[in-house]
């Protein structure tokens, strides 16, 4: 128990970390000075969502070569692989439960091309708070699909699901109120309709992974590999296609120039080093994610992002991305702290408010009662070892 509760905190620090590095990474892309697209012509800002999506999916491809490694060293070793989790599954087999990925992987490039396309319009904290709104379209659709977990759903949930979207529209105003005040933004508005259109798609993606993890016993590398391959397949087949349809706001160049975008990295050799970071922590950051959602659930999973958001924020102040703005900067606050508020009591890690359920009365019990074991958990803490009950002591022994 104490194993698994380690490897579940491991695992949730992971996800904090190589997220925000992930983040960073593709606003920095964009922050970079500007470079020419071509020999003689004039400098312009690094735009390319589209390349930048490709190399997501390359690092989640990435993922079966560490799979097949740790496989070969458990093999050495003669370490079995098998697992309690896999005791009411269907091992996984490379045909056909590749394909139970092909949509998972369709949902995420939607998503990942929308929400790389919000950071480059909107500051970095704001679109990172947008994207903690699938908690709540996760949570919603849960509901409306698992029956275990409308079981288990109660007040705390709802009061969390509220705080979570109190705290996304209190953050979220700032970018379109207070403007550059707190940060430039290109399109403040444009960046957040596409942040929330992007989480949607997330919390699809989501779904759509535990829907197949509930059944097949997957491990983590081998899920987000394949989502990777099939995410290279698409990109394979998009990326040209974006290389030919004219950008809206601009008749003269594309959607995507590939050839711009192999110029613009060989003159700032920066960006390789942000590529590779991008890939890198995506790799990491869907691995754990994944763990996540197969060894507890999907909202769990997503629950965890609103906690980066808040440390993106600081260390966007530090690199310069935003500034201090007294009002704004104290909105943006009051936002991660609703958000945080709301994850907390939505993961029953802050239990300030009654369930109702009788089933998790029975797991959890009423206020009264959890008050009491927290204070009986804190005096015998405090006592020294000498005055502690012994564990072996019954009552039997006591006559």
């Amino acid at each position: 128990m104490r194993s698994q509760r380690l490897v579940l905190i491991v695992l949730a620090i992971c996800v904090l970390i190589f997220g925000s590095s992930s983040a960073l990474s593709v606003k920095g892309m964009g922050s970079m000075p500007p470079v020419p697209p071509a020999e003689g012509a004039e400098p312009i800002d690094f735009d390319h969502t589209y390349m930048t999506s490709l190399f997501l999916f390359v690092g989640e491809a990435c993922s079966l070569i560490i799979y097949g490694v740790v496989k070969c060293v458990r093999r050495m070793r003669k370490l079995s692989g098998s697992s309690s989790l896999m005791s009411e599954k269907t091992r996984f087999r490379t045909c056909p439960h590749t394909f139970l990925f092909l949509v998972p992987a369709l949902v995420d490039l939607v998503g990942t091309i929308m929400l790389n396309f919000s950071i480059y319009y909107v500051i970095i904290s704001v679109q990172q708070i947008i994207s903690n709104f699938v908690v709540v379209i996760v949570a919603l659709l849960s509901l409306m699909i698992w029956k275990d977990y409308r079981q288990r759903f109660d007040v705390p949930h709802a009061i969390g699901l509220i705080l979570i979207t109190a705290g996304i529209c209190c953050a979220s105003s700032v970018s379109i109120i207070f403007g550059d005040d707190i940060g430039t933004s290109k399109n403040a508005i444009l960046g957040i309709s596409l942040g929330l259109f992007g989480t949607l798609f997330a919390a699809l993606c989501f779904i759509f992974e535990e829907i197949f993890l509930r059944r097949i016993y997957a491990p983590g590398l081998v899920g987000v590999g394949n989502e990777g391959l099939w995410g290279l397949a698409f990109n394979v087949i998009l990326i040209p296609v974006m290389n030919f349809i004219p950008d809206p706001k601009n008749p003269n160049k594309t959607m995507e120039n590939t050839v711009e975008w192999a110029y613009q990295i060989r003159h700032q050799p920066i960006q390789v080093l942000l590529i590779c970071s991008y890939a890198i922590s995506t790799l990491l950051f869907n691995v754990c994610g994944m763990e996540i959602t197969r060894r507890v659930s999907s909202a769990t999973r997503a629950t965890l992002n609103a906690c980066r958001a808040i440390l993106i924020w600081i260390l966007s102040l530090a690199i310069g991305w935003e500034k201090w703005s007294t009002t704004g900067s104290l909105v943006i606050i009051l936002g991660h702290a609703l958000l945080i508020l709301g994850t907390l009591s939505f993961n029953n890690i802050l239990r300030i408010f009654p369930y109702c359920r009788a089933c998790n009365i029975e797991r959890y019990g009423t206020l009264c009662q959890r008050r009491k074991r927290a204070t009986a958990g804190t005096i015998a803490s405090s006592l020294p070892s000498s005055q502690k009950p012994s564990r072996s002591t019954s009552s039997d022994a006591l006559v």
